[in-house]
């Protein structure tokens, strides 16, 4: 449960974090970014709406140490961002909200008293033009309490 519960408060606390933040859709209006967790929602026809501008929290993986009290997992945070201006800076919206996660983390690594943002993070752009889509993402690694193993002798 403990992977959960990280992914769900790490999904809450990064709509806190761009809640001062308005995106266009593929409508052109302005509006707060969505935020999934672990996959994006299936589109079953045309009719259904695209999920622009929007945040994915997926975890890829977990560590647990030998003779370790805690371990760490990895957090992949997706970044996609419909911005169809002609001067094609969509970038730049995907490093502010790329910025604005890693400023929130570096001066305060906890989150909800039990998970710790480590240092080491890594994040990237793509790579292609993809006009008037863009993508960004960090990967993030977090220390977790791990369950204890009961004494049998007790």
């Amino acid at each position: 449960m403990t992977p959960l519960k990280l992914r769900r408060d790490l999904s809450k606390e990064l709509m806190a974090i761009l809640e001062h933040s308005n995106f266009k859709n593929q409508s052109g209006e302005e509006g707060k970014i969505k935020v999934f967790e672990q996959n994006l929602p299936i589109q079953l026809n045309d009719k259904d709406t695209e999920p622009y501008p929007y945040l994915l929290v997926r975890i890829t993986d977990g560590e647990i140490p030998e003779n370790e009290k805690e371990y760490t997992i990895a957090i992949n945070i997706m970044i996609g961002i419909y911005n169809n201006n002609v001067d094609a800076q969509g970038e730049d919206i995907v490093l502010n909200i790329i910025q604005d996660v890693l400023e929130r983390f570096r001066k305060n690594p906890i989150l909800d008293r039990k998970f710790i943002m480590q240092e080491k993070v890594k994040w990237a752009l793509q790579d292609e033009q993809t006009h008037p889509y863009y993508f960004g993402g960090l990967l993030t690694y977090w220390t977790v309490p791990l369950i204890q193993r009961e004494d049998i002798y007790t």
